[in-house]
């Protein structure tokens, strides 16, 4: 991550789209980091493996996982080659961050403010759990919550054994914030 001499950050809410029940994260990033140092970020505070391409978008211009089958233009941008700082983002504004084009996992991010004395990105709050990878988007997670909170349910010993060490039911904003920190050390 480019060095943040004067400590300056933004503090995100990151809410999970189309998911019940709702996932959110508070998340503080120092406002030099990369959107790729942003997006190993939000890897780490959701609970995700990032194992899948991404992209950030707002107002026509696309950052995307750094990857030869993409040119950069000026509305397309790699996320290794540009920071935070570009986008010139205030409290209130509102992006989007989609991960996993197969499952389609939709974040809506909006600043809700800054940061001081920020050296690494940081997890602040949460709730709910993050869905396993590769579990069918939000459709699929939706069954998969009913599968294995149902013994009865055909499918409850399948998922339940498809899950172990994929699926955490409990946010732990303080592990979460531990992967971070060692992502960032």
């Amino acid at each position: 991550m480019p060095q943040n001499p004067n400590g300056v950050g933004l503090t995100f809410e990151v809410s999970l789209q189309h998911v019940k029940p709702s996932v959110l994260r508070e998340v503080e990033v120092p406002i030099t980091a990369t959107f790729l140092d942003f997006h190993q970020a939000l890897q780490a505070a959701m609970g995700w493996t990032d194992s899948h391409l991404f992209e950030f978008s707002r107002n026509g211009v696309t950052v995307v996982s750094p990857h030869d089958d993409v040119l950069p233009s000026p509305t397309v941008w790699m996320a290794d080659q540009h920071t935070l700082t570009e986008w010139k983002l205030q409290p209130g504004d509102a992006f989007v961050y989609v991960y996993d084009f197969g499952d389609n996992w939709v974040h809506e991010l909006r600043v809700t403010g800054t940061a001081l004395n920020l050296s690494r990105p940081r997890l602040i709050g949460g709730t709910g759990a993050c869905p396993p990878e590769d579990v069918g988007g939000p459709p699929g997670y939706q069954h998969f919550l009913e599968s294995i909170a149902d013994p009865k349910h055909p499918e409850h010993k399948d998922y339940k054994t498809w899950s172990r060490g994929r699926f955490i039911a409990q946010f732990d904003r303080e592990a979460q914030d531990q992967r971070l920190a060692k992502l960032f050390s």
